[in-house]
């Protein structure tokens, strides 16, 4: 699933460089950079903030999956010269690559992440992050109240423990070229028709839920589950996967290869292809699909904890939001209401949004003991 050992000498290197809230010595003259292209349609205010007394800047550390967003030129350097400071990335392939490198010396070296809902109940379950304080995060009352408060980032005082950046679904995409029936059901995945050719997201909680769906069960309602029935499914399906993918390239070159034709892969995987001139439909099964959103988190012992405040305030803001919706090629769906009020119906199908899915499954609230049932079946599924 993922190259951990290799990531993790990466990882290592990476934070004997950037130890703590790395800095860099400020220039002699500290000049004011200038705005950056903005076309949210507001007028952007530069605003520099220099965090130390001793002539240096700091550093903030991001943990983010590579090419999504936040490392664009609207994203960190933007970032850079609004505050002053330097970004750091350390990349990773899947959440469980990332909670590893939490749990192997992350924490106090990494300040900010994003890990999708279900993952951030197990950070902060696992006291891996700091509560935001949402007073130092002015966008916070213009985000999409159906993502704020969600069980899985709320605390048992009600702190926020992490703050909505975009949401969409992982479900069915196909090249229309090699597959010419109708498309409507999960069912064309278990016939022979494309039979190794077919890619499969490596992601245990996707998994059994898409399992869940196929087999006509709720996999909001994990108490109810028959795990039993969700493994034979999964076994049956693993007889025509090619490819378990993790990250976007992990689908993209397979598929634009020709070597993967169908699979369910993510919204803006498939908005990727079609805006590359890879031919590429999007759909959601008559049974249903599967609904995430992915949330930005301050991680535990930060340095840089104002910094971080600060970076999550822009990446749910007005101008990386619009940017982050509206961006040739990979565009996103927003979190934030008056970025979503200026698209455009032709700018909302761009990341099919147009068309809401009428059975969206959210990723469901696990308990410790249900996350390691589930991926328990999932890694014998992948084992057998």
């Amino acid at each position: 699933m993922k190259k951990i050992i290799s990531s993790m000498l990466i990882l290592c290197t990476s934070l004997s460089l950037l130890a703590g809230c790395g800095k860099r010595e400020t220039p002699s003259e500290t000049e004011v950079p200038p705005a950056a292209e903005d076309t949210s349609g507001r007028e952007t205010e530069v605003e520099i903030n220099v965090e130390t007394e001793s002539g240096e800047i700091p550093t903030l550390v991001v943990a983010n999956w590579k090419g999504y967003g936040a490392d664009e030129e609207f994203g960190a350097p933007r970032f850079e010269e609004l505050y002053n400071c330097k970004v750091e990335f350390v990349y990773f392939n899947s959440v469980e690559e990332l909670y590893t490198m939490l749990q192997t010396g992350g924490i106090g070296n990494i300040d900010v992440a994003l890990p999708s809902t279900v993952y951030t109940q197990t950070f902060r379950e696992s006291g891996m992050l700091e509560p935001v304080d949402t007073s130092k995060v002015p966008c916070y009352g213009d985000l999409m109240e159906a993502y704020l408060n969600l069980p899985e980032a709320t605390g048992e005082g009600g702190e926020v423990y992490a703050l909505p950046w975009t949401w969409g679904t992982t479900s069915l995409g196909y090249n229309p070229e090699a597959v010419t029936e109708e498309v409507t059901t999960w069912d064309i995945l278990y016939g022979d028709a494309h039979k190794g050719k077919i890619a499969f997201f490596d992601d245990y909680v996707t998994a059994l839920m898409t399992s869940a769906i196929h087999t006509g069960q709720n996999p909001s309602d994990p108490d109810n589950l028959d795990l039993q029935v969700i493994k034979e499914d999964l076994l049956a399906l693993k007889e025509n996967v090619c490819t378990y993918w993790a990250s976007y390239d992990d689908y993209l070159n397979p598929y634009t290869s020709g070597e993967v034709v169908i699979g369910n892969m993510w919204a803006g995987t498939a908005t990727q292809l079609k805006n590359s001139g890879t031919p590429c439909n999007y759909i959601y099964p008559v049974e249903g699909t599967v609904g995430y959103v992915d949330m930005w988190c301050i991680i535990k012992d930060t340095d840089c904890y104002d910094l971080a405040c600060k970076w999550l305030d822009f990446m749910c803001g007005e101008e990386f939001q619009y940017n982050f919706a509206t961006v040739e090629g990979n565009a996103h769906n927003t979190v934030n209401n008056k970025v979503y009020e200026k698209l455009t119906d032709e700018q909302k199908a761009a990341v099919w949004a147009l068309e809401i899915p009428s059975k969206v499954y959210m990723q469901p609230v696990l308990t410790p003991e249900q996350q390691n049932d589930w991926l328990e079946v999932w890694n014998e599924v992948k084992a057998n």
